[in-house]
């Protein structure tokens, strides 16, 4: 009895085989469709949407407070002052001295007058001079003179450079050494320098060694001084000469 049961399970089912691969055919079939379907259905892609901001300019700041308002306590009130005029009582009378005479009053000197001053003399005038004489005069000038005081001293010369003086020479000899004062010196080359000052005449006023030469600086002073010439200087100057004495 179970040997019919067992042989009937394993016969083969030709309805379920054939529903099977029907099956599997269909959905292969639905594959193979939704493949080819994708190829030519393309989907559009929704751009994002764009976000615009605006910004505005900030406000302007507000004004500044106005000020505060004085007070009126705060403001001084000035009052006019009234002056009032006094009349002069006619009914009273001044004080008279009992004395009728009457009082002599000291003149008053004039202004700017000098004790010891001369009578029709100027003002401003010097104390001894004459009568029409110059204002700020010296007593013993003369009148129509140039007031040059002979006692005043000369303003100090004024230091220049040598250089500059060339154009103003009219006699400007070189100076020469004795023959004894060469048979001191062994060297072939004697240098020394002299301070020459110049009067306003453009005679030699003063020559000075700077730089002396043993036994020749009396004569080679006296020879600048009677010799060297310039022409008239608006004010005493000075310069430093050089001098070189070839011995050889």
């Amino acid at each position: 009895m179970f040997d019919r049961y067992v042989v009937e399970q394993t016969k083969p089912s030709w309805k379920r085989r054939a529903l099977m691969i029907a099956s599997i055919g269909l959905h292969g079939l639905a594959a193979i469709a939704l493949v080819v379907w994708s190829f030519f259905h393309v989907e559009e892609i929704a751009p994002p949407a764009l976000s615009l901001t605006f910004f505005s300019a900030p406000p302007p700041p507000p004004p500044p407070p106005p000020p505060a308002a004085k007070h009126k306590s705060d403001v001084k009130k000035t009052q006019p002052v009234d002056h009032k005029m006094v009349q002069p009582d006619p009914t009273k009378t001044l004080i008279q001295p009992k004395d009728d005479k009457p009082v002599e009053k000291d003149e008053p000197e004039e202004d700017g007058a000098q004790e010891g001053g001369e009578e029709g003399g100027e003002e401003g005038g010097v104390k001894g001079g004459v009568i029409g004489g110059v204002k700020g005069g010296v007593v013993g000038g003369v009148v129509g003179s140039n007031g040059t005081d002979m006692k005043a001293k000369a303003p100090p010369p004024k230091t220049v450079a040598g250089f500059t003086l060339i154009a103003q020479q009219i006699s400007h000899p070189d100076p020469h050494l004795p023959e004894w004062v060469k048979n001191q010196h062994h060297e072939p080359i004697v240098k020394g320098m002299y301070k020459v000052c110049i009067r306003n005449d453009g005679h030699i006023s003063d020559v000075t060694p700077m730089t002396s030469i043993n036994g020749a600086d009396q004569t080679i002073g006296d020879q600048i001084r009677t010799s060297w010439v310039y022409k008239p200087q608006p004010v005493p100057v000075c310069f430093i000469a050089a001098l070189t004495f070839k011995l050889q």
